[in-house]
């Protein structure tokens, strides 16, 4: 099972895949929930629960689920979309990533890990100039762990 991070995610468009949130992004894009296979929470609260999705306080059991029920799905991907948490304990798993750069500088706390060049290539790069109604440009790249 490949975990892979997709841009698509925050656009609410899937193929089937499960989607694993940590439990601070889930409020986020609650609205988009209904359009995935399968809802996936991972926090680090044993009580939480979410309408609509499996609530995990364990990696390891979050993990096993997400690739159960991908496999039921019939697909072969889950889709990690955030939080930062999530993004740095599921990267060494990953296989390819999606990733949207978006020409901005915005103040935050929350960031993607840096990626090592070295252990990632470039397969593909989609340019998007900014839109009468967007804030900024973006890019859309795919990058595979080199082997």
């Amino acid at each position: 099972m490949a975990a892979v991070v997709r841009y698509e995610a925050l656009q609410g468009r899937n193929d089937g895949q499960a989607r694993a949130d940590g439990a601070q992004n889930l409020g986020l894009i609650a609205a988009q929930a209904a359009a995935w296979a399968a809802n996936l929470v991972l926090s680090r609260d044993p009580a939480f629960r979410a309408e609509g999705a499996w609530s995990y306080s364990k990696l390891d059991a979050f993990l096993s689920a997400a690739a159960a029920m991908a496999e039921s799905a019939g697909v072969d991907e889950m889709c990690v979309i955030g939080g930062s948490l999530l993004y740095a304990e599921t990267l060494p798993l990953a296989e390819r990533i999606i990733l949207t750069e978006v020409d901005l500088e915005p103040e935050g706390d929350a960031f993607f890990p840096r990626l090592d060049p070295a252990q990632w290539v470039e397969v593909s790069r989609e340019e998007a100039p900014r839109g009468e109604n967007d804030d900024a440009s973006f890019a859309v790249r795919v990058l595979e762990r080199r082997r």
